[in-house]
């Protein structure tokens, strides 16, 4: 893709086109002298004149956790798929997730995936495992941080998962810094968490779902880990608000 498939490259909300490799050819042809696109395959014999690789995958997780990007997401789960044996389609990439989940040691009982983006209304994920996820990358352990739920869970007890997973936590937007929560923690409460908390958002208004996932630091220095979750809220930026504020106060909660 080309700037993301963005119909304007400088609105991360513009709408993608449907057609990525075709537009991509269109636009380069354009700026070659003499080209044209004739299909969608390489002549045979033709002459290679450049190539492009993409970003490591660490550099793109922490792009898609960063700016919410679903198109990303979904494509990540499929490579997930493909690495695993299985089929590169919304099946076979949630069947892969759950499986990789599930030989490192983390609970998915009732858990269940649809899609790599969140967007499908049938997910069903606990807010124990996500912030189980956060927990093991932050090289606590399974079942450390608030809203972990103390399960007996033992991934990345070794800390080599925890080395693995470690790179999500540079790709969490920072609040009222970067990403999805630039423009939140502004003021009365949750804005003691600006700097401090560091998460994952997630919005479906259509059924009231809102999630925040993620961690921060307490005045003491105490790390803490979290995952909120909303269904069924009839004002999304109410929700949203309401969960900024817990994480906020967990800031100077003087948790034990």
């Amino acid at each position: 893709m080309l700037d993301g498939g963005r119909s304007n490259p400088v609105d991360d909300l513009s709408r993608r086109t449907g057609t990525p490799a075709a537009d991509f050819a269109e636009q380069l042809a354009a700026k070659l002298p003499g080209a044209s696109v004739s299909g969608d395959t390489a002549v045979e014999g033709g002459r290679t004149i450049a190539e492009v690789e993409s970003a490591p995958m660490e550099q793109l997780v922490q792009q898609m956790l960063d700016l919410s990007d679903n198109t990303l997401a979904e494509a990540i789960q499929r490579h997930v798929a493909l690495s695993t044996g299985k089929e590169a389609s919304f099946e076979g990439g949630s069947q892969a997730t759950l499986d990789v989940l599930r030989q490192h040691g983390f609970d998915v009982e009732g858990v269940t995936l649809n899609d790599g983006s969140g967007l499908s209304v049938d997910n069903r994920i606990t807010a124990e495992l996500l912030a189980e996820v956060v927990s093991v990358a932050a090289g606590g352990g399974a079942g450390a941080g608030a809203g972990s739920g103390g399960g007996g869970q033992t991934a990345g007890g070794d800390g080599r998962l925890a080395t693995t997973l470690r790179p999500i936590l540079g790709g969490l937007p920072v609040a009222g810094g970067t990403g999805t929560l630039s423009a939140r923690y502004d003021d009365g409460v949750r804005a003691q968490g600006r700097g401090w908390v560091r998460a994952k958002t997630g919005t479906i208004p259509s059924i009231g779902a809102n999630a925040l996932t993620g961690y921060l630091v307490t005045v003491e220095g105490r790390l803490l880990t979290f995952s909120l979750t909303t269904s069924g809220a009839r004002n999304t930026e109410t929700a949203r608000e309401a969960l900024d504020t817990i994480t906020a106060t967990l800031r100077t909660c003087g948790c034990p």
